[in-house]
């Protein structure tokens, strides 16, 4: 028959209130342990010589322990998949049979555990320390209940002390007491024990990701990333278990960096500007920044010698960011580079291939317009801006990686403003990805062609922070992950052996990977540009083009705040308001489309001469802020919801007074 004997003093008896079994006579200690171990069967038979308590059991039935056996794996298996009521089930089943087993009965309260049965959970364990009162692993998971399940932290960590006491050695075991140490902000002592569970088990993420959360939270920022940059860099474990760790992992990495980015903002704008100066006192070519609110891209560069000044410009939208900033200057190190080796080239899209495009989505374009309720016109105003955006995307897409490539390697200061950066713009397009309205009005040529470019950069950025990102992942269910992955391939090709100039080989690449060839064509990097100011004019024979984000086009400083500007605006608005009165809303759609595609090179709103002429407006000619005014009412009249970053609302809102004066005949 089974016996067990058990030392008195370590006869686990009630969690909550524990009973001294050596403190009670003897008729009593037995009759408690009778008790505590009837689970096994009413015919348990208990003794006590000298402290220690001999338990005798009745023999199982031999018929049913094979069958029991193979529950326990039916159940262990189950487990592993994550199936844990059909799990707990089989342990049921096996532990009618086998009472006494104590993994099975451990692992049924772990997943009890998991399906937040917490009560039967904790009275399963409890019987397996009274079983075994060495088991280290079932101290381990009672500790994790009383912490995680009931924030009992008294309780939790008596039972971790216990676990560590069996087994000083257990990762495990370490790792969930320092998560203990931590959340009692006993931040030192928690590091140690962290420390201690890496190095006895380093593919194990989880003691990685609390030594961060303790080293962040403690103010050691440099500690917590150079902490999870271990973790990222590490094989990543396949325990499905661990996923979550992961994604915890890469949001306190966000964190981390974005403190860090804050913390050392004006040091890093400083070497920016260190970065620059140099450049111009080794050049003599200076650099200036100006603010310029009608950029449809956060910043954009217009080289020197394209528009025959000694400095390069580079506008920006909004506030100067360090990594903008720099990443614009890397623009122009990079054409000066490919320039100095005769390899620098210009990328052009002309209108007809525009136009031609548009033609081929005609299908596409009238479900747009049964959907949005608008034209034919309408619709291919809007086809318009989706062509011309994926050609700016095609170009600016793979140079990009090529940007980020060079500032990532030769500037690790920048790395912090880097990663805030690229993580906000791939976390905006996921949000495209995952819309169901854009999906249904983006036709699927063109929406094919931006989710594999946004996908190589996703993929991009994942590699270039040795996994601190998981954006690619998000690009599975997109149908174009083969896409992307053939892309960011290519430039890794690329980058592989770059010189300045390969950059456009890299977009002729994607170009024929993507199936676009002939959309645009490049022209050399000699003359200034044909489109700025006293500039000669362009050859006859070239076709007018427009120009990607990012790069050269002209435009005019920020001066719409003026307050002259504003006064001017407001009665521009008055006579928009008054055209529009009776028009249809696809013909002002059209008006104010057409204006948004002027805006892609720039629109001179400083200048008070009439300069500009609009096909859906034959016979008229605007001036720069009158274009700006019929679009911004525009808009708000077709797509109030579309924020158009014309920063004229206050303009508009006097224009709204004084139109509904008029109509009413008031002075």
């Amino acid at each position: 028959m089974p016996t067990l004997a058990i030392p008195l003093k370590d006869i686990l008896t009630d969690a909550a209130d524990p009973v001294d079994l050596t403190m009670l006579p003897e008729d009593e200690a037995i009759a408690q342990i009778k008790g505590i171990y009837g689970f096994l069967a009413s015919e348990v038979e208990v003794a006590i010589h000298n402290g220690v308590a001999v338990i005798t059991l009745p023999d199982a039935k031999a018929s049913k322990t094979g069958q029991a056996f193979d529950k326990i794996a039916q159940a262990t298996r189950a487990a592993r998949g994550g199936n844990y009521r059909q799990a707990i089930r089989y342990y049921e089943e096996a532990l009618k049979v086998l009472p006494d087993h104590t993994d099975a009965r451990r692992d049924l309260a772990m997943c009890l555990f998991e399906m937040g049965n917490y009560d039967a959970a904790k009275q399963h364990l409890i019987r397996v320390l009274q079983l075994d009162p060495s088991d280290a692993s079932a101290f381990l998971v009672l500790g994790n209940l009383y912490y995680q399940a009931e924030q009992d932290y008294g309780s939790a960590e008596r039972y971790y002390a216990g676990a560590l006491d069996l087994e000083p050695d257990n990762p495990y075991v370490l790792n969930s007491y320092a998560g203990l140490k931590g959340k009692r902000k006993q931040y030192a002592e928690a590091v140690v024990l962290f420390e201690r569970a890496i190095d006895l088990l380093p593919g194990y993420p989880n003691p990685r990701y609390g030594l961060a959360l303790c080293l962040l939270e403690s103010g050691a920022l440099d500690a917590a990333i150079a902490t999870l940059d271990d973790l990222f860099a590490a094989t990543i474990s396949e325990d499905p278990r661990h996923a979550p760790v992961y994604g915890e992992a890469r949001r306190l990495y966000a964190e981390a960096r974005r403190r860090r980015a804050q913390a050392n903002g004006e040091e890093v704008m400083a070497r920016v500007r260190e970065t620059m100066d140099a450049y111009t006192a080794d050049t003599g070519i200076g650099v200036r920044v100006v603010e310029d609110q009608q950029l449809t891209t956060a910043a954009k560069v217009e080289l020197a010698w394209r528009y025959q000044r000694p400095y390069h410009l580079i506008r920006v939208k909004g506030r100067t960011e360090p990594y903008m900033l720099a990443h614009e200057f890397e623009h122009i190190l990079l054409s000066s580079e490919a320039r100095a080796l005769g390899r620098n080239r210009l990328y052009a899209v002309s209108q007809q291939t525009v136009e031609e495009q548009v033609q081929r989505l005609e299908r596409d374009l009238r479900k747009v317009q049964n959907r949005r309720g608008v034209d034919a016109r309408a619709a291919a105003t809007y086809g318009r801006m989706l062509v011309e955006g994926m050609l700016n995307q095609l170009y600016n897409g793979p140079l990009d990686m090529v940007i980020d490539s060079r500032l990532h390697a030769r500037c690790p200061w920048l790395r912090d403003h880097q990663f805030g950066w690229m993580a906000a713009d791939l976390t905006q397009n996921l949000r495209g990805l995952n819309d169901r309205q854009v999906r249904e009005t983006t036709p699927v040529r063109i929406w094919q062609a931006n989710t594999a470019m946004n996908t190589a950069t996703a993929l991009f950025v994942d590699d270039l922070f040795s996994g601190a990102t998981a954006f690619g992942e998000a690009y599975a269910a997109g149908g174009m992950l083969a896409n992307g992955q053939r892309l960011f391939a290519l430039f890794e090709q690329a980058w592989a052996g770059f010189t300045p100039g390969d950059e456009c080989d890299l977009v002729d690449a994607w170009t024929a990977e993507l199936g676009l060839t002939g959309q645009y064509y490049w022209t050399a990097d000699t003359d200034p540009d044909p489109d700025v100011g006293d500039a000669p004019a362009a050859p006859a024979a070239r076709p007018s083009r427009t120009r990607p984000a990012g790069v050269e086009g002209p435009t005019n400083p920020a001066l719409l705040h003026d307050p002259g500007t504003q006064m001017a605006a407001t009665l521009h608005m008055v006579s928009a308001l008054e055209r529009f009165e009776g028009m249809s809303q696809n013909a002002v759609t059209q008006i104010a489309g057409e204006i948004a595609i002027l805006g892609i090179t720039g629109i001179d709103y400083a200048s008070p001469a009439p300069q500009y002429t609009l096909r859906f407006l034959p016979g008229e000619e605007f001036t720069g802020l009158q274009l700006l005014c019929l679009q911004y009412v525009g808009f708000q009249i077709a797509f109030p919801e579309t924020d158009t970053q014309i920063p004229l609302g206050e303009a508009y809102a006097a224009a709204r007074k004084l139109y509904e004066a008029k109509r009413k005949g008031d002075p």
